[in-house]
């Protein structure tokens, strides 16, 4: 992904933004998959779990103002 985004600022209309984050937020393994899959198919069914979405969201701060915007990926 780019460290620059083309959006104008809401606040102070300027173009110059920079990414100040890039986080993924969750696990990587869901245990609610896990428990219903050794419900349905044994030990080998809790392998279902890892089959969990990891969110990543990036965060991006106006060079002028400040005013920060974040974005789901």
């Amino acid at each position: 992904m780019k460290d620059v985004i083309h959006v104008c600022c809401p606040i102070c209309k300027s173009w110059d933004w920079h990414k100040i984050s890039d986080d993924y937020n969750g696990s990587s393994y869901s245990y609610g998959k896990g428990l219903l899959g050794s419900a349905l198919l044994g030990p080998i069914g809790a392998v279902a779990g890892v089959g969990g979405k990891t969110k990543r969201i990036v965060t991006y701060k106006c060079d002028k103002c400040g005013h920060t915007r974040s974005y789901n990926q």
